[in-house]
Parts: structure tokens; C-alpha cells; sequence
């Protein structure tokens, strides 16, 4: 609800003016996975607050109380993870790889040793490349999707987010691999400036 537009439109000569929340809202963590055919999955998850109150050590003298919020978590992954596999295996993909950023949860041995009982290859893009990362531009097409009409209260919003979702078609996907693909020679090269 809290997400702020980042164009509007106005008479020709005048300066739109939009009012925008200034607080944040309640984040929904998103796991996405694509393939050149389609999104393979997608989960949601909300953040949930610790039970109990952490003691963060701020100096040598003083302690204070800090609550702590619980988001994507290693089991949460291989849930996700596990169901992306079976979509994958029923379309008779294994043996794949599957190419993940590096966010440290996805680096963990447990999810090595997972992708890898499963039959399934794991990689990494190398860091500060999301321009080699197609689901980067997938996540762009969602949020402009989300974003288009203003989002209410009553707006069901992880379904919102599903219905965008919808929209993203083949032609979508294999056009955003393939502009991925066209910097590997550049990357192969070492070029600074991609």
C-alpha cells in the first residue's frame, strides 16, 4: 500500500502533483523462479516478529532491548525450493542448472546439498550483475503491474501481485534471457562498462 509511483501525468506545461504515503508498510518477501518457458513458482512470505526480546549489545556499558522480525529463513528457501524442483522435474527439466544471485541463504551447504541430491546443478551470477539476472526484469514487469492503479486498503494485495504475475508471458521471459545472454561475450572479455 506504502509503494510510491515514479511518473504521473499532467497537462502539457504543468507540474503533476500526487500525494504519496510517507510510511512504510508491512514488507512481503517474494521468491520467484523463471525458466525460458514460464514462472515456475512463487512464494510469499510475510515477516513475523521474534517471540522473545533479543538483548543487542550497544557499548561495553549499556544494553538495550530490540525486537527482532523474522524474514526468509534457509528452510524457508528449501520449501521454496522443493517445490520448484517438482514443477521443473514434471516438465522434464533435470539436470538444469539453477542460477541464483548471492544472497547468502542460497549459498548455504544445505541448499547445495539439496540442489544436488535432486539431481540439479547449482550457480551463481558473479556480484553487482543484475544485468546478466533475467528475473530482474520479471520483477520490473510485476511491479509495474502492481503499481499501474492505486493500491487501497481494501485491495487484496498478494493477489494483486499473482494477477501481474499472469501477465508475463513466454515471448517475456525468452526475450529476457536472451538480453542477458548478449553480455556474456562482453563479460567473457572483462569489459568495465557493460
Amino acid at each position: 500500500m506504502h509503494i510510491k509511483r515514479t511518473f504521473g501525468c499532467s497537462v502539457s506545461g504543468t507540474l503533476t502533483k500526487k500525494t504519496v504515503p510517507m510510511q512504510r508498510g508491512v514488507s512481503i518477501n517474494i521468491l520467484g523462479a523463471m525458466c525460458k518457458r514460464e514462472i515456475v513458482s512463487l512464494l510469499f512470505k510475510k515477516p513475523t516478529a521474534v517471540a522473545a526480546k533479543k538483548k543487542k549489545k550497544l557499548n561495553i556499558y549499556t544494553n538495550a532491548e530490540v525486537n527482532g522480525r523474522i524474514s526468509i529463513r534457509t528452510q524457508h528457501y528449501l520449501n521454496f525450493l522443493s517445490h520448484t524442483i517438482d514443477v521443473l522435474d514434471s516438465q522434464g527439466m533435470q539436470g538444469c542448472y539453477l542460477i541464483m544471485d548471492n544472497t547468502p541463504i542460497y549459498k548455504t551447504n544445505e541448499v547445495k546439498d539439496f540442489i544436488s541430491f535432486c539431481g540439479y546443478k547449482c550457480a551463481y551470477f558473479p556480484v553487482y550483475s543484475p544485468f546478466l539476472n533475467p528475473i530482474e526484469e520479471m520483477w520490473s514487469k510485476i511491479k509495474f503491474g502492481v503499481c499501474k492503479e492505486e493500491i487501497t486498503e481494501s485491495d487484496g494485495f498478494i493477489l494483486r501481485i499473482t494477477e501481474s504475475a499472469k501477465t508475463v508471458t513466454l515471448l517475456d521471459c525468452l526475450g529476457w534471457i536472451n538480453h542477458a545472454i548478449s553480455f556474456f561475450p562482453r563479460c567473457l572479455n572483462r569489459e568495465r562498462k557493460l
